[in-house]
């Protein structure tokens, strides 16, 4: 180990540095593998409807020239591999605690599904959309009920922390 040399303890710092870069880099690479994933599922299973279809009709289906990816079961933080990815700062953390950071976050700001739900999933059409509308909504819910945060009206929600500030200190 060096130490106590300036250029070794540089070194040392310049390593360490690019061990971040290099993990920061892997990460961001197995997010974007994950999504590729996703895609290549979503479309082997429309050609698989494609293929029933022409099969009813009689005609030979249309068969991939490479055998199947083998699936990732069990990833953290997106159940179903039909759902849309979440964002990676996200990844690994349940659903109730992204939303409470969210709503923490900016406490005087007004929150719903509709605003809330790109801030967490990387939507990228309305099916997407679709599939997380209801675990978002219900998460808003149930925080409310809990009191995690206040329902400020139907289907708004407003950090608890907001509340708490406007209430007069007595001295």
């Amino acid at each position: 180990m060096i130490s106590g040399n300036g250029n070794g303890e540089h070194f040392v710092s310049e390593v360490l540095s690019r061990a971040r870069q290099k993990a920061s880099e892997i990460a961001n690479l197995l997010h974007q593998q994950k999504g590729i994933v996703m895609q290549i599922e979503r479309a082997k299973a429309y050609l698989e409807q494609l293929n029933a279809f022409l099969e009813a009709e009689g005609r030979a289906p249309v068969l991939l020239s490479e055998p199947r990816p083998t699936n990732n079961v069990g990833t953290p933080g997106n159940r179903s591999k039909q759902k849309p990815l979440r964002k990676i700062e996200w990844e690994g953390m349940s659903l109730m605690a992204i939303v409470q950071e969210i709503v923490d976050s900016s406490p005087n700001e007004v929150h719903n599904t509709e605003r809330t739900l790109p801030k967490i999933f990387e939507i990228k059409s309305p099916t997407d959309r679709a599939m997380v509308i209801r675990d978002v909504r219900s998460t808003f819910q149930l925080g409310a009920r809990q009191g995690r945060w206040e329902r400020t009206g139907r289907g708004s929600y407003k950090s608890k922390k907001a509340v708490q500030q406007r209430m007069p200190v007595n001295a």
